[in-house]
């Protein structure tokens, strides 16, 4: 599917916003750890490890009916992995706007939250811990060289967030299904995975506007 494509779809979810009149607006931010999976190779045993980053972004929320939402999310985040290799250890920091669409079940103050996330590559930065080293590797499709990183991210998140009275508890885990690294995999398909610890604040909430009325 090509890039045009992808944003005909994101442009159709946002435009699902004119069928909802309960939107709370907040945003959010905290730890993401990321690595990688392959298939084929246990990790542990060529010294893959999850790499500490950040995630920062912005969610509107949707009330459907009774206590199921729609979610859109528009986050900067840094996904990537760390690599053991023969004592030298290598840190692949790849810079990502994702956008998760979820689907949430909110019974009360706790909220259950699952769909497919869009993962658009915007720079990587490979760094060498036994050298001054940095290398910016490439963005693209080429199936040949290991440091080019797929321009799209394609996946499925899973999340749980907890309402306080200012402040909203989330946590949440994401596994890739598309191959970021077509030439870097060795035979493998190199897949995304994280798992993300965040603060969110409440900007704009629908029911506080109906209560002030």
């Amino acid at each position: 599917m090509k890039f045009k494509n992808y944003l005909i779809i994101i442009i159709l979810f946002f435009s699902c916003k004119n069928l909802y009149s309960q939107i709370d607006i907040g945003i959010h931010g905290g730890l993401n750890l990321s690595s990688i999976s392959l298939p084929k190779i246990d990790i542990s045993d060529v010294g893959i490890g999850f790499l500490p980053a950040y995630s920062l972004g912005v969610r509107i929320n949707y009330k459907i009916v009774n206590d199921y939402s729609f979610i859109q999310e528009i986050n900067y985040s840094i996904k990537g992995h760390k690599a053991n290799i023969l004592g030298i250890k290598e840190y692949y920091n790849n810079s990502y706007i994702e956008m998760p669409f979820l689907v949430s079940y909110k019974p009360q103050n706790i909220s259950f939250e699952v769909g497919p996330y869009l993962g658009f590559a915007l720079k990587q930065v490979i760094r060498n811990s036994s050298i001054d080293y940095v290398d910016y590797g490439k963005i693209g499709n080429n199936q040949d060289d290991d440091d080019t990183l797929k321009p799209i991210d394609i996946g499925v998140k899973f999340g749980i967030s907890i309402s306080l009275e200012k402040i909203v508890l989330r946590s949440s885990a994401a596994f890739g299904i598309s191959n970021t690294r077509p030439g870097g995999g060795g035979g493998n398909s190199v897949k995304n995975i994280s798992t993300q610890f965040l603060i969110g604040f409440p900007i704009y909430l629908f029911d506080d506007k109906i209560k002030k009325k």
